[in-house]
């Protein structure tokens, strides 16, 4: 059992969660909305050699050409949040779940492509990706934090959340918890958390997506070979066959594999 310290932090990455995503989901309404906005331009103004596909190293020199502070490691985590195939890369269509809006209406587009991003609508393309930096970098801190607390557990952290034994947490399950644990929110915003850690977009989170939020991202330079993790037919993310548990520390070396020698299961 998680102590009440440990437990307000996982609460805390959740409502950060919200928070981030809310505001991301913001931003993406905004650009999406623009009458300059059109989404392939968009990519190829970020695929800047033509290869068909963005990289971390696009989106910094994107981020660093309009003075968005980025590492390169936050850039790449970025990519890793929305790419479905563990190529590395964002294909146009894994960009679009980074760019266009998931709750809020997209206009329709009828317009022919635009030869050039405007300065407008790159500027508020630059509002989506910093927001996105932002979030990157407040969540990564949280978890470490909590990865590092004595008695941190990713079975008793899942299951502080799936009260029921569901084995799976969905609206209500976070709303309740955050409020457990003190965090103002409204009923409507758990859609955001939902949004952010669901990868396979069925509506409810799994243990292996739990998992994906919790633990901290791996430095790019020091990942050896791509996360084994099944994913869906759906465009975005992954999950996890059938509803029993899947062994912790097999979960812990796949998706995060400096994390090994960590004590995260009793």
């Amino acid at each position: 059992m998680l102590s009440v310290e440990t437990e307000k932090k996982l609460a805390e990455l959740f409502y950060e969660t919200m928070v981030g995503e809310k505001l991301i989901e913001e931003a993406r309404f905004n650009l999406s909305r623009h009458k300059d906005f059109e989404l392939n331009c968009v990519f190829k103004e970020l695929d800047r050699i033509g290869m068909g596909s963005i990289s971390g190293s696009d989106l910094k020199y994107f981020l660093d050409k309009n003075n968005i502070i980025c590492t390169l490691d936050e850039s790449y985590a970025i990519v890793h949040h929305y790419d479905t195939n563990s190529d590395g890369r964002l294909s146009i269509n894994e960009f679009s779940y980074l760019i266009l809006p998931n709750m809020l209406p997209i206009v329709k587009d009828t317009r022919s492509n635009f030869p050039r991003l405007s300065i407008d609508a790159e500027y508020l393309l630059t509002r989506v990706l910093e927001n996105e930096v932002r979030l990157q970098r407040t969540l990564e801190k949280i978890r470490k934090c909590l990865i590092e607390r004595g008695d941190f557990n990713l079975m008793e952290g899942f299951r502080c959340l799936d009260r029921r034994n569901y084995t799976r947490i969905d609206f209500t399950a976070f709303y309740i918890f955050l409020r457990r644990n003190d965090f103002f929110c409204v009923e409507m915003d758990m859609q955001h958390i939902i949004n952010r850690v669901d990868m396979d977009r069925d509506g409810i989170v799994n243990y292996v997506e739990f998992v994906e939020a919790v633990l901290p991202k791996e430095p790019h330079a020091r990942t050896r070979s791509p996360p084994k993790i099944i994913r869906n037919s759906s465009p975005l993310k992954r999950s996890l066959n059938g509803k029993n548990y899947p062994n912790t520390r097999d979960v812990c070396m796949s998706s995060d594999g400096f994390m090994n020698n960590r004590r995260l299961v009793n």
